[in-house]
């Protein structure tokens, strides 16, 4: 798991929590996925434009953008990226307008280490 065309599927994080940030990564680091995170827009967007990442995990209630304006202004250079989207609960509201932007699937809190690598090896097509 974890390879597409014999090399590592590229995914980004988009989480300004430390913590999770890190667990989100070596979770993916240890399915076999080639895994980079950033805590603002800012780093995300270098991120993005550097390694053409497969998959984007975001946090919708990041700062500095907001995790929405962030995938707003990716989505037109990242045509080719899916999208994996953290929702804080009772914010299904959000739903829509993510999907709009270009949001592939949605995770609630608790964080579901199993259900992420599931979910990114059928959005890599693996």
């Amino acid at each position: 798991m974890g390879e597409t065309g014999g090399r590592a599927a590229t995914v980004v994080v988009a989480e300004d929590n430390f913590l999770t940030s890190h667990l989100i990564v070596a979770t993916l680091e240890k399915a076999g996925y080639h895994a980079e995170a950033g805590r603002d827009g800012d780093i995300v967007s270098r991120l993005v434009a550097k390694l053409e990442p497969r998959v984007l995990v975001i946090n919708l209630n990041l700062s500095r953008p907001s995790g929405m304006e962030l995938l707003r202004t990716l989505r037109p250079h990242a045509s080719g990226m899916r999208v994996v989207a953290f929702l804080a609960p009772g914010q299904a509201d959000m739903k829509p307008q993510a999907v709009g932007l270009g949001a592939d699937v949605f995770f609630e809190p608790p964080f579901d280490p199993d259900a992420l690598i599931r979910e990114v090896a059928r959005l890599v097509g693996e």
